[in-house]
């Protein structure tokens, strides 16, 4: 099973190296955990002493119950299946729940848990449907969460051997390199597993962490964009983009953050609007905006039997009139005290989104940061089309480079 070594060192390591050292104390502290966390991320057999010496002055310490649950379970697969592996592995799940407890944002939490159950056991997960390929992957999975970089390049090898277009045995055998320090050859796999499949965002990923040991940092924050335009609706690569963004002393933000979302649903009689007593102005805008919207189009695009859902052309559609009324309310001659003060709470977002809209990037802006489980679903068919546009806006927009 796929233990993520990998990316583990990557944001460990990032975290460590801008860790932010208050005086006194907390600095000693503080300079004992990057070391600790360090040894963890190299596997040292001193890590795991290092990090429980540090859990005794500070049983909360979210990074570093969530190191020791890491390196835990990698010293706990080293074990051959029985009840030693099993009780070691309980102890890793119960170090990574602490550290969800005690507040702990890494998302390789979850995953690393949903492969450990309370008792111990593993759960195994599937890698391929076809019979010849899978006991392969997960002989060289089982070696890989050992560390035996050797055995787990050799099964992967004989995986590819069999089906040269393996997305999984290509990306995890640059893992494997990239774990042994081969780093060209780890990203001459990653790059492999791109030309496969461009819309999986791990190979993109795994890239961009290459590409920043490489010194290649122009390069790799290129890898680390393509990941979120490859999958958006994965904490994974936003996650890995922040972390680079610290590498690359980029401060990202994202624009036009204050605007309506209010539930309208498409009713036997026509939309029905969900506003609270606390709506706004431009709540209520909004939401006639869409509700003219599904009137007019609703029997078009999702004919009799077809469950009406948020689309793109509607969110599209709704927001272009939030811009058109803004701009009128702010050329009138005179304006009340409610929409002086309607203009003063939203202008700034609104001047953000007019921009956006003028420059030709309302749907990425929409698709990245407005998305919801319907609109995600036009998210796949409107990528194949605008890559480019979805990477330009990002850079533009979210990293505000020129």
């Amino acid at each position: 099973m796929r233990t993520f070594l990998a990316l583990f060192a990557v944001l460990i390591t990032l975290s460590s190296l801008f860790a932010v050292n208050p005086p006194g104390n907390v600095e000693a502290y503080n300079l004992r955990k990057s070391k600790a966390v360090e040894l963890a991320v190299t596997h040292s057999p001193l890590a795991i002493d290092a990090l429980k010496v540090l859990l005794k002055e500070k049983p909360d310490d979210d990074a570093v119950l969530f190191s020791l649950g890491m390196e835990a379970a990698v010293i706990a697969r080293k074990f051959e299946v029985g009840s030693k592996r099993k009780k070691a592995m309980k102890q890793a799940r119960e170090y990574l729940v602490r550290a969800q407890k005690a507040g702990s944002t890494q998302p390789l939490i979850a995953t690393a848990l949903s492969e450990i159950n309370p008792d111990g056991s593993e759960n195994i997960t599937k890698l391929s449907n076809d019979p010849k390929l899978e006991p392969l992957l997960q002989k060289a999975e089982e070696a890989f969460g050992k560390g035996d970089f050797v055995h787990a390049k050799e099964a992967y090898q004989a995986a590819l051997a069999i089906d040269p277009t393996n997305y999984v045995a290509t990306v995890y055998l640059g893992d494997a390199y990239f774990s042994s320090k081969e780093l060209p050859e780890a990203l001459r796999w990653f790059q492999k597993a791109i030309e496969l499949n461009p819309d999986f965002e791990k190979a993109h990923r795994y890239s961009g962490d290459t590409l920043l040991r490489l010194n290649r940092k122009d390069d790799a924050l290129d890898q680390y964009l393509l990941a979120v335009v490859a999958e958006p609706y994965s904490q994974y690569p936003w996650t890995a983009l922040q972390h680079g963004c610290r590498a690359f002393l980029l401060k990202p933000w994202q624009a036009a953050i204050k605007l309506p979302v209010v539930q309208v649903k498409a009713g036997t009689k026509g939309p029905e609007i969900a506003l609270s007593d606390k709506s706004t102005t431009w709540d209520v805008a909004y939401s006639l905006a869409r509700a003219k919207w599904q009137t007019e189009n609703r029997t078009t695009l999702f004919p009799a039997g077809q469950a009406y859902r948020l689309s793109l052309g509607e969110e599209v559609y709704s927001l272009k009139t939030l811009i058109t009324i803004y701009h009128e309310m702010k050329e009138a001659p005179e304006q009340s005290n409610n929409s002086h003060q309607a203009l003063t709470d939203i202008g700034p977002s609104l001047d953000e989104l007019a921009e956006i809209e003028q420059a030709g990037f309302l749907s990425e802006h929409i698709l990245f940061f407005r998305a919801n489980a319907e609109l995600a679903r036009d998210y796949a068919a409107y990528r194949e089309k605008n890559r480019e546009k979805l990477l330009t806006y990002l850079r533009k927009y979210y990293l505000h480079l020129p």
